[in-house]
């Protein structure tokens, strides 16, 4: 393979008002609310708590209860310094607070006859080990992101974090575990589990992976837990424009003519955002946009098509928006909306060097994202955020040709060409929404700090996906190159054998409803300056309703009600987060989706796939088509043979359902090493229960078992597998 020459052009033009080019990092959105406690869990009131960052130094003081709040804050990283004559002052590093966003902390002092300090400014990021915590989570920031050499899909960023990949995430399987969030709110595809939404890069603020030693406060995953978060505005105009083009005039190609593939012809794309205030200090906006367009060049392997690529190539065209409004309400309120159409549209999409052109679907896709968010801050020690959010939207495969007339695939299992019109329609139609209620509470109880987290979930979702045969069936000629040689427009030379094949059914109905809820309560305790514990219940529900039909009401097909146990502990031997030994133990169950229950018995989702001879009097027409009643009363005359039957309708009888769930125990160790460098080593064990199959009663009757079955290779030779010939214990052959 030749190497090829690449030239593509980039425009970018940045807006900044009165600001840096990082414009941004003066945006007031974030807020900070804490408490300052004694050693013995008792209030410290009069404390000077300062956040220091970039040679600033916001201040406030602590009250009667030992709370204090910073309320306008830039976002990123601060060093928080507390101090109260009596005590031994106290400083982290690296407190984080995030755009748009309440976070907060709990300072512990300790107590001695006199503490005189001295303050230490520094905006270098640190690294920092929690010892109230004994999850693992990582976090990729803008500040990663602007180094990281960043593709096109927010997916692939998931990658840069130790032990994850973008769909396996902490060594589980496919994206259908787990649970991707888009500001925390659920984007998970209701019919086939994974993320339906995939955000822009550049509107990412920072992406949050959680799946080892979680608490109660997250489930529906045995992956892990993906949350994109997005960027807000601020009080400072900030905005950019980026323009690239990519054309196949200023590349070469690696195609070759025996190769089966494609690669970019042209990409070119627009991507841009604005942010800024409305009202200083009180409303601020962000708009994002990114439009792309590109095609592809394919290599023609139709021979009825001239040339070494195909004339007409998938045209593709994908539009994103998000625009995103914070408010503060109230010194206690803030409320945030954000909204995010998506619209993708693909012409000749399928398009692969097999098909001619007519043979391909038009693709539509629309589809928007929904959320609006309230959070409140009663006092230091309480926070409340509630969410309501979601998606919807539909996507379309029509054929060129019109539903009517039927597709035309030559006869072959390997590369079979296709012409006249594509073989199927289909229509996809995806709804979820979820409310979320969050309650955050520091208590002291028994002498103990305790941190509280209660609330609950409820998530109702629905998944339609049609897919219809065009015409009701698809003929399959044979591609004869000898006399008479095969000519699409031409139904004499379609028979093969004295038939000409075609293929019937194989469509898909469903029609489905689901939900996933859930009521937590985690408490966080702090025992001492050595040893906090995390306990945490979460309650789920799960229930999933089949339609018979499309449009038919919606019986139940699955339900499950269980408790999911969470237990961890943190042990800081010095006390002052430089070693921290961390275990967790916890059930976490899978979230619903439809692929879990459309074989329930009661719907008729899929049809059987068969192929029919066709024997009669050749029809001149090539877009001739017969219904099953028209084949049925030709079958009877000897014109049609039914010769083989694919079956794809599958149902079973419901029993014993439980929602499939993995038990996880994690055992880690965090040490750090100076300000910069901290090492970590986890050991994950994780077990799998109650999952999910398609089970055949009737094995016996309907298939030959043979036991202790060699596996060849096609030479003859045994095939081995970690070290030992393949041997299959049991193998059941049907008996059709």
């Amino acid at each position: 393979m030749r190497l090829s020459p690449f030239l593509a052009l980039l425009i970018t033009a940045r807006i900044a008002v009165g600001v840096s080019p990082l414009g941004a990092q003066e945006d007031r959105t974030a807020r900070l609310v804490g408490r300052v406690l004694s050693d013995q869990s008792t209030p410290v009131g009069g404390a000077v708590v300062q956040a220091l960052r970039a040679g600033t130094t916001e201040s406030t003081t602590s009250d009667g209860t030992g709370g204090f709040r910073f309320a306008e804050l830039v976002p990123g990283l601060y060093r928080l310094h507390v101090r109260r004559i009596g005590f031994q002052p106290v400083t982290l590093d690296s407190v984080a607070v995030e755009p748009g966003a309440t976070s907060s902390i709990t300072v512990r002092l300790t107590q001695v006859p006199l503490a005189v300090d001295s303050l230490l400014v520094s905006a270098e990021p640190v690294v920092t080990i929690d010892r109230t915590e004994s999850e693992h989570r990582r976090v990729v920031t803008q500040r990663e992101l602007a180094l990281l050499p960043t593709a096109n899909e927010v997916r692939s960023l998931i990658g840069f974090l130790p032990g994850v990949r973008a769909d396996q995430v902490w060594g589980a399987a496919t994206a259908q575990a787990n649970n991707y969030l888009l500001d925390g709110i659920p984007v998970n595809h209701p019919g086939l589990g994974g993320d339906l939404l995939q955000p822009n890069v550049t509107w990412v603020d920072r992406i949050e992976v959680k799946g080892l030693g979680t608490g109660a406060e997250y489930g529906n995953f045995q992956g892990g837990i993906v949350n994109v978060v997005t960027k807000s505005g601020g009080s400072r105009f900030d905005g950019a424009l980026r323009v690239n083009l990519e054309s196949d005039r200023f590349n070469g190609s690696n195609l070759q003519a025996t190769e089966i593939g494609q690669e970019p012809a042209s990409r070119w794309e627009a991507d841009g955002y604005a942010r800024g205030p409305l009202v200083r200090g009180r409303l601020s906006y962000a708009v994002f946009g990114q439009l792309v367009e590109r095609d592809q060049r394919v290599l023609n392997h139709v021979r009825f098509i001239p040339g070494e690529l195909s004339p007409e190539v998938p045209e593709e065209r994908n539009l994103k928006l998000l625009g995103k409004l914070s408010w503060e309400a109230s010194p206690s309120d803030a409320v945030a909306l954000t909204l995010a159409p998506f619209r993708s549209d693909v012409e000749r999409f399928g398009l692969s060097g097999f098909e001619s052109p007519e043979a391909t679907q038009r693709a539509r896709g629309r589809h928007l994202f929904y959320n609006l968010a309230w959070q409140r801050i009663t006092s230091p020690r309480s926070f409340l955020e509630v969410r309501l959010g979601g998606l919807g939207g539909t996507d379309r495969l029509d054929p060129y040709a019109g539903p009517e007339v039927p597709g035309l695939r030559t006869v072959g299992e390997v590369d079979p060409r296709s012409y006249q019109n594509a073989a199927f329609r289909e229509r996809r139609r995806a709804r979820s929404t979820t409310l979320a209620v969050r309650w955050e509470l520091d208590v002291v109880a028994l002498g103990l700090g305790h941190r509280l987290k209660l609330g609950g979930e409820h998530t109702v979702g629905s998944w339609l996906s049609e897919r219809r045969r065009n015409g009701g069936l698809t003929w399959r000629p044979g591609d004869r190159l000898f006399d008479p040689v095969f000519e699409p427009s031409q139904t004499t030379t379609w028979p093969f054998s004295g038939v000409i094949n075609s293929t019937w059914g194989g469509e898909v109905q469903l029609d489905a409803g689901l939900q996933n809820s859930a009521l937590y309560l985690q408490d966080d305790v702090s025992l001492n300056r050595f040893v906090a514990l995390n306990l945490g219940a979460r309650l789920g529900r799960w229930s999933g309703r089949l339609a018979p039909t499309i449009g038919a009401p919606r019986f139940d097909a699955v339900r499950d009600v269980a408790l999911e146990p969470r237990l961890g502990i943190s042990i800081d031997p010095s006390g002052h987060e430089a070693v921290v030994l961390k275990a967790h133990w916890g059930r976490y169950h899978q979230g619903l989706f439809a692929g879990l229950f459309d074989r329930a018995d009661g719907a008729s989702v899929f049809s059987d796939e068969e192929r029919w001879a066709y024997s009669g009097p050749i029809f001149p027409d090539p877009t001739t088509r017969f219904t099953p009643a028209e084949r049925d009363a030709l079958a009877a005359q000897g014109q049609f043979e039914r010769v083989e039957t694919i079956r794809l309708s599958e149902v079973g009888r419901v029993e014993g359902y439980r929602q499939p769930y993995v038990d996880q125990a994690v055992v880690g160790l965090e040490v750090a090493f100076g300000r910069h460098w901290k090492a970590e080593v986890a050991y994950v064990d994780r077990r799998n229960r109650d999952m999910v199959a398609l089970v055949d009663r009737n094995l016996e009757s309907n298939y030959t078992v043979f036991e202790n079955v060699r596996v060849l290779d096609r030479f003859l030779r045994p095939v081995f597998f970690g070290g030992k010939e393949l041997l299959l214990p049991r193998l059941a052959i049907s008996n059709e």
